[in-house]
């Protein structure tokens, strides 16, 4: 049966649609930070306006001001032509600024500010790391699990590597599964995941077990849901588990070592979501 998709809904084609026309976040920056000023000079007096009615009770409080002083101060402030340009280039350049800071990525190519897809780029490969591409002892692993790995987060051929000894908030990591919506028709990867969180932390007596700790504990369900499958083989059964767990691991560690943000818009475009239910599915 082949699995429900996220519905396409009118944001997400207006996002799709701009995107294709603007080139990149910081084309869109600047044409934000001009459009923020082309607006802000042609309503400079109805911005003013809404200042002085609005603004009346606090600037007034604040400058100690009676309602003929403040008229005039607002009327300075409306009829200096200095203020006139510059009130407007400044919040320009803040709106332009705030755009091209939650664009900024310092793990991107072009620190995510050419594309909109930037790519991944990785400053170094810690040597006392296992990578996805290894084995429990070093070996390569089969070719299916190697391809699925590289596919992971669409890095292109550059395989996440995975800390054992990385700590994990199990609260958090549950939230990757309960609270995204994505998952919303995927209950089964849904609650296998949150299970396997929970176990890890309850198997170390803490809200905080290693990746190590993740890894173990989905061994231990990957296995049994192979038992339930039908799987005898015991050798079969390992190198299966071994490399679901590895994947699940590595996922949960690259997403949980990113930035908030960095973490919305993965779990915003479904790549989290589609990660993980290949992995549990």
């Amino acid at each position: 049966m082949a699995e429900a998709q996220p519905k396409d809904n009118f944001v997400s084609r207006m996002v799709q649609g701009y995107q294709s026309i603007v080139p990149n976040p910081l084309v869109s920056s600047l044409l934000l930070g001009g459009a923020v000023y082309g607006l802000s000079s042609l309503a400079w007096n109805p911005i003013t306006d809404t200042i002085r009615s609005l603004g009346r009770l606090p600037g007034k409080a604040l400058g100690d001001m009676t309602d003929a002083e403040w008229d005039e101060a607002m009327d300075n402030l409306q009829n200096n032509p200095r203020y006139k340009r510059w009130i407007p280039l400044a919040l320009a350049g803040l709106g332009g600024g705030a755009h091209l800071l939650t664009n900024f990525k310092a793990n991107k190519e072009g620190y995510g500010l050419l594309d909109w897809n930037p790519k991944t780029v990785y400053h170094h490969n810690n040597r006392n790391q296992l990578t996805f591409n290894q084995g429990m002892y070093g070996q390569k692993k089969t070719g299916a699990l190697h391809k699925a790995a590289e596919n992971l987060f669409e890095f292109d051929n550059y395989v996440p590597a995975v800390d054992f000894s990385q700590a994990v908030n199990a609260r958090d990591a549950i939230g990757l599964f309960t609270n995204d919506p994505h998952l919303a028709n995927h209950q089964y990867a849904r609650n296998l995941g949150t299970s396997i969180i929970a176990d890890a932390a309850l198997r170390a007596g803490t809200n905080n077990p290693t990746m190590g700790g993740v890894f173990d504990s989905a061994v231990n369900k990957f296995e049994n849901k192979l038992s339930f499958a039908g799987v005898a083989e015991v050798g079969v059964k390992t190198v299966v588990a071994n490399g679901a767990a590895r994947l699940l691991t590595g996922a949960l560690g690259a997403v949980c070592g990113l930035p908030p943000e960095a973490q919305r818009h993965i779990v915003d475009a479904g790549t989290w979501a589609g990660a993980v239910t290949a992995i549990l599915e």
